[in-house]
């Protein structure tokens, strides 16, 4: 017979083992440098969200944004915008948003909090949006041509000048779908997302673009090579957001074509982060062969599965 106190006793995990004071610190220092590359921004906010219960992500990425302004001495508009963008896609990730849908609603929130900032802005100087805009890329255009110097004389300035006064709105846009895939798909990467998760790399690997997509992209993208106009246009605009659509298709490839050689997680990691930093245009070529790339697939996959059946 056995007596109550002869029982070992299980030891039991907290339901939050990093909610403590070490825990939330860490988590608002993570905040405060994906708030300070912006690009970033939503990656640490998301893991925040996923390890930590509620309210305690919000606080941490408000934390992260004090000390990104404070300590880091980043800019108050890059601060805002990337804070309030992070937070919002952490939010819809722990919703559980399916990836077409997180990313039109990521990309309507993006426009929006640019569009605030700028009308904003625009207001406190007295100036008309058109106005500022010009006057801002101006601004930015002389105090990059003053960084830069005498090693600058190759650069075109007033080309890159007309290309952010088109193209700027179409850059941040793009700039946004990029940073929201990138954190998604490094959070897939390392499995943070639990196997029930639309996001999880499985569902990611699902992703796909309709095939006449990269018709679309590659007739654009003549269209605007061939264009006798040295002005940027909107059509040169629009061929950035079909870009990373396509950069995103092609990280779809790759990943289907690792999966399929059974490549470790270091390798796979070192694979993602050359064709993050080094191969985009690559990856976009992989994106607009995508349709081959799937038709082949699936010939790979009925030639097998019609030698497995003759083998049975």
């Amino acid at each position: 017979m056995l007596i109550s106190n002869d029982r070992k006793s299980e030891p039991r995990e907290p339901i939050h083992p990093e909610l403590n004071f070490f825990g939330i610190l860490s988590h608002a220092m993570l905040c405060s440098v994906g708030i300070a590359t912006v690009f970033f921004s939503p990656l640490p906010m998301m893991l925040s969200h996923i390890r930590l219960p509620e309210p305690w992500p919000k606080i941490t990425a408000l934390l992260g944004a004090v000390v990104a302004l404070l300590l880091l001495e980043t800019s108050v508009i890059p601060v805002v915008g990337a804070f309030a963008f992070g937070l919002f896609v952490a939010d819809q990730v722990k919703l559980k948003q399916d990836f077409w849908l997180l990313l039109g609603k990521a990309s309507i929130f993006a426009l929006g909090i640019g569009s605030l900032i700028i009308f904003s802005m625009s207001q406190m100087e007295s100036l008309s949006v058109s106005a500022f805009w010009q006057a801002h890329v101006t601004k930015m255009i002389s105090q990059f041509k003053e960084s830069v110097g005498p090693e600058g004389a190759q650069i075109q300035w007033d080309t890159l000048e007309a290309m952010l006064l088109f193209e700027g709105p179409f850059l941040f846009l793009a700039g946004s779908m990029l940073s929201l895939w990138v954190s998604v798909g490094i959070a897939a990467h390392f499995e943070w997302f639990d196997k029930k998760h639309p996001l999880r790399s499985s569902q990611l690997r699902k992703v796909r673009l309709p095939n006449w997509f990269s018709l679309l992209f590659v007739g654009g993208f003549i269209a605007v090579a061939l264009s006798s106009g040295e002005e940027p246009s909107l059509f040169s605009g629009i061929i950035r957001i079909l870009g990373v659509l396509m950069f995103i298709q092609g990280c779809v490839c790759i990943s289907e074509v690792m999966k399929g050689r059974k490549l470790g997680s270091r390798v796979r990691t070192l694979v993602y982060s050359l064709s993050i930093l080094l191969g985009f245009y690559a990856v976009v070529g992989m994106g607009v062969l995508s349709p081959v790339f799937y038709q082949r697939q699936k010939k790979n996959i009925k030639r097998f599965n019609r030698t497995l059946e003759e083998g049975i």
